[in-house]
């Protein structure tokens, strides 16, 4: 008899978040510059976007890559964050005491210059996320909310000057 496999389904989906809606000026528009700097600080300072996360650690920092441990109290997280400048950060999942796979990639997209986006591509794997449970849609929603937050806070860092160069 082949033992089932230790997770499910993959869950795998990806959406857009608008950043610059050159149509609407009641938000102050960011730089690409200041976008990118933004992701590099969720990877960097990942508290101030999961605020409880408990203590985060950057492990190893190698050749545009860090290996960083996140202790949400009740379990660790070990991953590996890689950067290609000011175009995407992907966060790939190390084996852990957790029982999940997965990768994170955050693009940015920019169609016509200053009307910028960043796709969020996830594929993760575990027991709780599976893509044939009925729950598959409540956790596509909370990483839409958690990416669109994700902006929010790249915002308030911006229009306190804190991803000007």
């Amino acid at each position: 008899m082949i033992d089932p496999p230790p997770f499910g389904t993959p869950l795998v989906f990806e959406h857009l978040v608008q950043v610059n809606n050159l149509h609407d000026e009641r938000l102050q528009p960011l730089s690409r510059g200041q976008l990118w700097r933004g992701l590099v600080q969720r990877a960097e300072r990942p508290r101030y976007f999961t605020p409880w996360l408990v203590k985060n650690t950057v492990a190893k920092r190698a050749d545009g890559s860090w290996e960083r441990e996140l202790d949400f109290g009740a379990f660790r997280v070990r991953d590996r964050v890689h950067f290609q400048e000011e175009e995407s950060v992907r966060y790939e999942i190390l084996e852990s005491g957790v029982a999940t796979q997965g990768s994170l990639v955050m693009h940015i997209e920019e169609p016509l210059p200053g009307e910028l986006f960043v796709r969020f591509i996830y594929q993760v794997r575990s027991l709780d996320h599976d893509a044939r449970s009925p729950l598959a849609g409540f956790v596509k929603d909370a990483y839409r909310q958690a990416d669109e937050d994700t902006i929010v806070g790249i915002r308030v860092l911006a229009a306190n000057g804190l991803l000007d160069e």
